[in-house]
């Protein structure tokens, strides 16, 4: 069904640039390429697309404060996911808290508490997961709050992600027509994207390929547990990986190189992110795609509605995902 109203997200969609940069266009200010103005100046013509107050940036509007909560800064996952989000704050002309937490519940429950005195209007929360109680905290306080690729099993808040459990599903399938052992990379309960969903479309895989040897290993985060998650690989002579993290990924990549392994003809490994690790790889490394920067941005337009009081239709949204294959897959 065709869009009724065409929005400043579908412009920049389009002209492939942010939605600041569009804004930017509309309304005269600031740097952009005379190259760019003009495609986007054609693209807002062909679509049709009618400026509302907000892309207009009008100044007038009192100052709002966002909280964004991530769990660690240096992650690229959640550096892109940030960066969607930045830029619709910016349209908007929020005031940005940013903090962030080591990889513990109570210390989230401490920096959100931080967050509340500080008198946030909204909140974005980013996290490896989501506890009970962190999710409770929260709910209660009442204070306006999406979160970006992270699911609620309660559903108590509003969220933006893929289908997690759908996409290790097709690439399990994709390696069960190849391979019979086939390996899926996770981290601990605390330091994983929405490990128990993935881990649900593996053993929708088994269950439709009983023959196919499928086994989860559990290894911390980062490049050096990749380096050792490819012993255990080895040992069980494992044709095939899925990791739910890029540098995981790497890691498993050197490691086969260090010892003869040939990629891809002899391992095919694929990472659940795709962030800009991927393209750094060599050889370069497949992935699920998400859209990391529409996650973020999407997640940050619908708090504005949420802090409005706006009527949100779909508090569960669920974004389009893409297996792209490079090198490290056949």
């Amino acid at each position: 069904m065709k869009k009724s109203t065409i929005t400043i997200y579908d412009v920049a969609k389009k002209a492939d640039v942010s939605m600041a940069t569009v804004s930017r266009v509309v309304n005269g200010t600031g740097k952009v390429k005379e190259e760019t103005r003009q495609k986007v100046q054609q693209i807002i013509e062909d679509m049709g697309y009618h400026p509302n107050a907000v892309a207009r940036g009008l100044a007038s509007q009192k100052t709002t404060t966002i909280g964004i909560f991530l769990p660690d800064l240096n992650n690229a996952y959640f550096n892109e996911l940030a960066q969607g989000i930045d830029d619709v704050s910016k349209l908007y002309n929020y005031n940005i808290i940013l903090m962030s937490s080591s990889i513990s519940h109570q210390n989230e429950k401490d920096v959100l508490r931080s967050l509340f005195s500080q008198q946030v209007d909204g909140i974005v929360y980013m996290s490896y997961d989501i506890s009970d109680e962190v999710c409770d905290l929260l709910y209660e306080k009442g204070i306006p709050t999406v979160l970006a690729g992270v699911i609620d099993y309660k559903r108590q808040l509003p969220s933006v992600n893929i289908d997690y459990k759908a996409a290790t599903f097709e690439v399990m399938e994709r390696f069960a027509q190849k391979y019979n052992s086939i390996a899926l990379v996770v981290q601990d309960k605390n330091t994983n994207v929405n490990q128990d969903f993935r881990c649900k479309g593996m053993a929708e895989a088994a269950k439709k390929y009983p023959k196919i040897q499928f086994e989860v290993i559990r290894a911390g985060y980062g490049y050096e547990n990749g380096l050792a998650v490819f012993n255990e690989v080895k040992a069980k002579k494992i044709q095939a990986i899925l990791t739910t993290d890029d540098s995981v990924a790497i890691g498993i990549l050197n490691a086969a190189s260090d010892q003869g392994i040939k990629i891809p003809e002899e391992l095919e490994v694929m990472s659940a992110m795709n962030t800009k690790l991927a393209l750094m790889a060599r050889p370069e490394l497949s992935s699920i795609s998400q859209p990391l920067y529409d996650m973020g941005a999407v997640a940050m337009r619908m708090l504005t509605k949420l802090m409005k009081k706006e009527v949100v239709q779909d508090q569960q949204v669920i974004l389009p995902h893409e297996i792209i294959n490079r090198k490290s897959t056949k």
